[in-house]
């Protein structure tokens, strides 16, 4: 299901534009990820990533037939 932002009600943030549903959301934008650099990285692909939990994700989808999940610290 794809929700549609009504622009009147959207959070856009000021320093790319993106927008959002809620004004929490757009903090934690700008808090982390907005400018930011990516604090985590995947050790097979190099992939980067802003959360910890993107990463494991990413490494349950994309890795675990190949590896075992390492421990994230």
């Amino acid at each position: 299901m794809i929700k549609i932002i009504n622009n009147r009600d959207a959070y856009i943030c000021a320093l790319c534009n993106r927008k959002y549903n809620s004004k929490s959301t757009l903090l934690r934008h700008q808090r982390y990820e907005c400018g930011a650099e990516k604090q985590y990285q995947c050790s097979q692909c190099q992939r980067g990533f802003y959360h910890k939990h993107q990463l494991k994700d990413h490494i349950l989808r994309r890795h675990l037939p190949d590896i075992h999940l390492p421990s994230i610290k």
